[in-house]
């Protein structure tokens, strides 16, 4: 039950202490209880802050949670997502040449190789689209292909080939994983809401 009086209170939380944590500053009052808490006790459930106190009381109450607002897509998180896609691309069309050979024999080395490429291009494209749904394993998956990438383990099919440097896998090997480190770093805190 809503308690009419959290509403009258003013919004305005200048100075007020969380209920909780009395050293730290509030964020929000809580819609149903009215008490202000930190970001640290409060769950977002469509416009409203709710704490957590009164979340349980609610599930326990109607056997499931509230319908939770879908965390913010921000731009850095598109710009993070279109460069997972570009990598992905890069990834399929990287032994292009070698996709006749899949068709002939799928035990042939180049078969192989295009097929371990088309792969890494899913697991890039995947991670585009968590990345689009704010999915909490987008950050984690995100670091670890960036990193990969970045440390060219999936380049080369030996690890005595190295490939020539050019100025193509300047900006595919170096430069999109870096800025896709990048937009994972700034927009964590929107994957973690």
């Amino acid at each position: 039950m809503v308690d009419e009086k959290a509403f009258e209170k003013k919004k305005d939380l200048n100075g007020v202490m969380c209920s909780k944590h009395k050293y730290k500053p509030a964020k929000a009052f809580c819609a149903v209880c009215g008490k202000p808490f930190c970001e640290a006790d409060l769950a977002k459930i469509g416009n409203e802050y709710v704490c957590y106190d009164c979340l349980r009381a609610m599930i326990k109450k109607h056997g499931r949670e509230p319908t939770v607002e879908f965390k913010s897509l921000t731009p850095i998180l598109i710009i993070g997502a279109f460069v997972f896609i570009l990598m992905a691309i890069y990834f399929v069309f990287l032994h292009i040449d070698y996709a006749p050979k899949l068709m002939e024999d799928l035990k042939s080395p180049e078969a192989r190789i295009y097929m371990r490429d088309v792969i890494i291009a899913l697991l890039f494209f995947i991670e585009a689209i968590l990345i689009l749904l704010t999915n909490k394993t987008a950050f984690a998956l995100g670091i670890f292909l960036s990193l990969w990438m970045l440390f060219g383990f999936l380049a080369a099919p030996s690890a005595v080939e190295l490939p020539e440097i050019t100025t193509e896998y300047i900006i595919l090997r170096v430069i999109l994983p870096v800025l896709a480190l990048i937009t994972l770093l700034i927009g964590k805190r929107n994957l973690y809401k």
